[in-house]
């Protein structure tokens, strides 16, 4: 493991050399770590970031400014659709808790419960008129006069 370690750490580091280029009898171009004999032409090896070469650096400096303006611009934007998003969100959750009271309370003042327990009682009795008003079995007019007398019950307790 510190074996891998020490190997990855060691890759890490750029590599700083001095290289040597020549060219030979037969035209052919040659570089090395070392001068050939009788030239001592060296090339210069720029990092791989592009900021060794002096000519570059007003211009990267420059690029630099604009690129931390442009990130400046970028993070004040994205507070402002910050606070937007916040602001926006406080309006619909007010407007959703208004909407909530009002479904609660209903046009009247009734509650939801009542309503709806109003809503099947009218339902149960109008059922149990078609059933008197078509015919029926004894079982039938029972249970139907059940289910209005059950949610006559249910609307004294939800509605009072």
């Amino acid at each position: 493991m510190r074996f891998l370690a020490l190997l990855l750490i060691s890759l890490s580091f750029p590599a700083v050399a001095q290289v040597y280029t020549w060219t030979d009898e037969n035209g052919v171009t040659h570089f090395g770590t070392q001068p050939p004999p009788g030239q001592q032409e060296s090339v210069d090896v720029k990092p791989a970031s592009g900021r060794g070469d002096p000519a570059s650096a007003s211009s990267d400096g420059a690029e630099s400014l604009i690129i931390k303006q442009v990130r400046q611009l970028e993070q004040r934007q994205l507070e402002e659709d910050a606070a937007r998003a916040k602001k926006r969100n406080a309006e619909l959750a007010q407007e959703i808790d208004q909407r909530y009271q009002q479904s609660r309370q209903g046009s009247a003042g009734e509650s939801r419960s009542c309503r709806r327990v109003k809503i099947i009682l009218k339902g149960a009795e109008d059922e149990l008129g078609l059933l008197l008003r078509r015919g029926y079995k004894q079982s039938e007019r029972r249970d139907a006069e059940d289910r209005v007398q059950r949610w006559k019950n249910e609307k004294e307790y939800y509605c009072s």
